[in-house]
């Protein structure tokens, strides 16, 4: 959340002047992604140390889809699949059964992701054209991080250790 705010606090000077003409959103953009997945490595840390092992799950892969989109980012390619090893978190409760306690324990790492889509959102609105002509990449952040979603909670539903992403492409129509 903190990372939303400063990125909100950054861009706000340039949007109330009403000219971004000699402003480069890039760096910002991809602070906000590489805070995303600082925050999730954090989460994901605690989460171990807490021996909660269904929030480690998801930030260990938040963390992950956050550092391949940055990546993805700086050099314009694909989002790459993802087999993201969740091993160590579940060394601390294999036989889970679901039931409601899982929510709340993944809802911190899910909200750090959806922290830096909202800041993505922000600055897709303020600088949309400008940021689609350099990082294309940045509009399939969102379906990167949305197809993690399901892969994370059918892991924790029935735990082996490996959570797959699948690829996002570049398409010709990707700012569309």
């Amino acid at each position: 959340m903190r990372n939303l705010l400063l990125s909100l606090l950054a861009a706000l000077p340039l949007t109330a002047c009403g000219s971004t003409q000699n402003f480069d959103p890039v760096p910002l953009v991809l602070t906000a992604v590489q805070g995303g997945e600082i925050v999730s490595s954090i989460l994901a840390q605690n989460a171990l140390e807490s021996e909660a092992w269904e929030a480690c799950v998801a930030a260990t892969v938040t963390g992950a889809v956050l550092g391949a989109a940055q990546e993805a980012l700086v050099d314009q390619t694909e989002l790459p699949a993802l087999g993201v090893d969740v091993s160590d978190c579940l060394i601390f409760n294999p036989d889970f059964e679901a039931g409601d306690s899982t929510l709340p324990s993944v809802s911190r790492p899910i909200e750090a992701a959806i922290s830096t889509l909202i800041t993505i959102d922000t600055f897709l609105n303020v600088w949309g054209d400008e940021l689609c002509e350099k990082i294309p990449a940045i509009f399939v952040v969102y379906d990167y991080l949305e197809a993690a979603v399901p892969e994370i909670l059918a892991e924790i539903l029935a735990p082996d250790g490996i959570v797959s992403v699948p690829a996002i492409s570049l398409t010709p129509d990707t700012c569309d």
